[in-house]
Formats: structure tokens, sequence, C-alpha cells
């Protein structure tokens, strides 16, 4: 998938578009969304800057909110299937791989209905 990856804090120039990053898989509790829209907002700044007492797994995958449809559900999931429309934000991230990317695997808790 292409992703807006980041690799190492410091300033926007150390954001890289990669076009082929894994695609994420659903794991225990978690569904995989096709990416439909998504932001860039400040949080991502200060991530991106690196805020001082939090740690970043890296590479991340830059962009907090992000609306699209169900690709996969992972095990522990149900009542949601492919093609559902859901929304998940930094309000309600756990969001293990994603944004700007085409593909995102989500926690379900953290995700919405999108109308």
């Amino acid at each position: 998938m292409k992703a807006v990856v980041l690799e190492k804090h410091g300033g926007l120039d150390e954001l890289k578009v990669v076009k082929d990053f894994p695609d994420p898989k659903p794991i225990e509790g978690h569904v995989v969304i096709r990416v439909g829209a998504t932001s860039f907002n400040y949080h991502d700044v200060f991530t991106v800057r690196g805020m001082p007492g939090i740690k970043v797994p890296m590479p991340m995958i830059i962009g907090l909110d992000l609306a699209g449809e169900v690709l996969e559900v992972g095990p522990g999931v149900s009542g949601w299937k492919p093609g559902d429309r859901r929304q998940s934000s930094s309000a309600m991230r756990f969001i293990v791989s994603t944004r700007p990317s085409r593909t995102a695997c989500c926690h379900r808790r953290r995700t919405a209905p999108s109308p």
C-alpha cells in the first residue's frame, strides 16, 4: 500500500511517501479499513516533532483521523462485515498501522459507524 511514513522525529522533511508499505493484517479484536479519507492535524505535527516522554514506535504511518469501509474482520470481532462504513479519530485512537495510507488496522472499540 501507499503510505506517508515517519522513520525518525524531526521536521516535516522527515515524512516520506512509501509506495510499497506492507498492508495491515487483521489481528484479534481489530478490523482492517480501506481508507477513503484521512487528515493531518496538530497531533500528527507533534508526532513528527517528537513529544517529550512519549515514545512512538517507528516507522509510524502519519494521520490520526480516517474514514472508510471495512475490508477484513479479525478474530473476536462480531457484528461487522466487509463493506461496513466506519470512522476512527484521534479521540478513539488505537490504530495499529495506517493513515495517509490506503488501509488501516483499527481496534473495533475505537471506530464508529459512518453515515
